[in-house]
């Protein structure tokens, strides 16, 4: 997300204004994200909103979507109408001033005058995608604390579900319809309700859309669904490709673990776990050329493993991906299931 929202902005931004999102000491110093960075000074950007994660991936769903709900509103706004003020009969409008209220109470968590405030500028400007989008988004993380694991949607919440939907829906329809950030909005919609087949289709459109650093996610969120829809062999697929492209995401090796699990192959799920402790070591040669090459390298202290850095990651992922309260929240129901399972391996000995 971090390299994605940086790319986003850096592509997009025609304003001063723009975002940085420091999650750990790892993906700050990420290449890509690095390289985006340098072009938003460039245009003499100046950050309006910072966002520290402590540890590694510890957060909910909510505040996920918060975070994608702000990348979401801003990438879109080449979309939105004019900033300035509106004349409506005798009455003046200042579109900025509302907009700007509604982002910092939706940075601050103040959902519900967040949602007022985005209602007012969809009544003011029906074909603004970008207010449509945000508001689409705060409904859908009111939406989240009506809900309760293992148990049935409630109505409150579905009616939530099935306005946010219609709010992307719009945004989409009003000029966002290759914007990867709302079409993934779009999907989590379709998963929080547990409209699985539909959430499937809805991730696979957004991933045609997204950019590399940000398509991890959406792909993760894919692999979750299809779990849902009984395809763990699909699923464990997409995992697998996410990690050949990223082998930094530390939840897709967790994922990885607990489908392997699954399978009963677990040799393999041991090896994914070991990875979140240890690093990733390349493959073993496969010929005897291969490993005199290797060998040579290893008596030379040469070596492409490199194992994951005390500041990043190590022992303390370990534990972190200990808990399943680590990806409470923000995998499904059969996805948590399956990880309990694997993390009470050792209990059973």
């Amino acid at each position: 997300v971090c390299a994605a929202a940086a790319w986003i902005l850096a592509k997009d931004s025609t304003s001063s204004e723009c975002v940085f999102l420091s999650f750990d000491r790892a993906s700050w110093q990420h290449d890509d994200l690095q390289h985006s960075l340098k072009e938003l000074r460039a245009k003499g950007c100046e950050p309006i909103f910072e966002m520290q994660r402590r540890g590694a991936l510890r957060h909910t769903t909510r505040h996920i979507f918060q975070t994608i709900g702000l990348l979401a509103g801003l990438s879109a706004s080449g979309a939105g109408a004019a900033e300035g003020v509106l004349q409506t009969g005798t009455d003046k409008i200042n579109i900025g001033a509302i907009r700007d209220r509604a982002t910092r109470a939706f940075q601050d968590g103040d959902y519900v005058v967040a949602e007022g405030l985005y209602r007012q500028l969809v009544n003011i400007l029906p074909e603004d995608a970008l207010s449509w989008s945000s508001l689409g988004t705060v409904i859908l993380i009111e939406a989240q604390d009506n809900i309760q694991l293992d148990q049935p949607i409630n109505d409150k919440a579905m009616g939530q579900l099935q306005e946010a939907l219609k709010c992307l829906d719009r945004a989409i329809s009003s000029g966002l319809q290759d914007d990867a950030l709302v079409l993934n909005q779009r999907a989590n919609v379709l998963n929080v309700a547990r409209r699985w087949d539909e959430a499937e289709e809805a991730y696979r459109f957004a991933l045609e859309e997204a950019p590399a650093g940000f398509a991890s996610l959406v792909r993760q969120n894919l692999a979750l669904t299809m779990i849902e829809m009984g395809d763990n062999a699909g699923a464990e697929v997409e995992v697998s490709r996410l990690l050949l492209r990223d082998p930094q995401f530390v939840d897709a090796r967790a994922l990885l673990a607990a489908l392997r699990w699954n399978r009963g192959d677990e040799v393999l799920a041991e090896n994914s776990w070991t990875e979140i402790c240890e690093g990733v070591k390349p493959p073993a040669a496969t010929n005897l050329l291969g490993q005199a090459v290797q060998d040579a390298g290893l008596a030379l202290g040469i070596s492409k493993y490199v194992p994951t850095p005390s500041g990043a990651g190590g022992q303390a992922l370990c534990r972190i991906y200990s808990d399943i309260a680590t990806v409470r929240g923000r995998w499904t129901p059969k996805a948590l299931v399956m990880y309990q399972k694997f993390l009470d391996r050792r209990k059973k000995g």
